[in-house]
């Protein structure tokens, strides 16, 4: 169910698929905000050649039902410093050696998955709800970097 749960945005989203089929010479990340009160959100940030583009998404459907179509959209580059602050997190946050899977999950709040690809390793990390540390920390960069309205913390 989670799975499907998780697939639907993307899937309708038409977003590429980060685990297979990226080139060796890119690196991608993404966050997909999944809230059973709120509109799906996913944040794509890949820096390929030199280029660091962002992408953000939000679409009209609520919680775990059908994700409803696309209501909002910003494309942007990113410059060389933002892409570093990015990396920081990433590092701050030891996200290529976080557990895939590491807490409760609840009703009030949203999963927050992030998947990163690089040099053809990929990852993900799907944690409910971070109310603070490194990982909500990298979470909210990517909404920082999109411009857009970052997730409340789970009361």
């Amino acid at each position: 169910m989670r799975r499907r749960w998780y697939a639907g945005p993307l899937a309708r989203l038409g977003e590429p698929s980060l685990s297979c089929g990226q080139p060796l010479t890119s690196e991608s990340y993404r966050i997909l905000w999944l809230n059973r009160q709120a509109h799906p959100v996913a944040v794509r940030i890949t820096h390929t050649d030199d280029i660091v583009t962002l992408d953000a998404f939000q679409l009209s459907g609520w919680g775990a039902s059908d994700p409803g179509v696309p209501i909002a959209y910003s494309q942007k580059r990113l410059s060389s410093q933002d892409w570093q602050r990015l990396q920081t997190a990433l590092q701050k946050a030891g996200f290529w050696k976080l557990p895939t899977s590491g807490n409760l999950y609840g009703i009030h709040g949203g999963q927050w998955i992030i998947e990163g690809t690089r040099h053809g390793q990929y990852h993900v990390v799907d944690r409910w709800s971070p109310a603070a540390g490194a990982y909500r920390e990298l979470g909210d960069l990517f909404f920082d970097l999109a411009g857009w309205l970052r997730p409340a913390p789970a009361q």
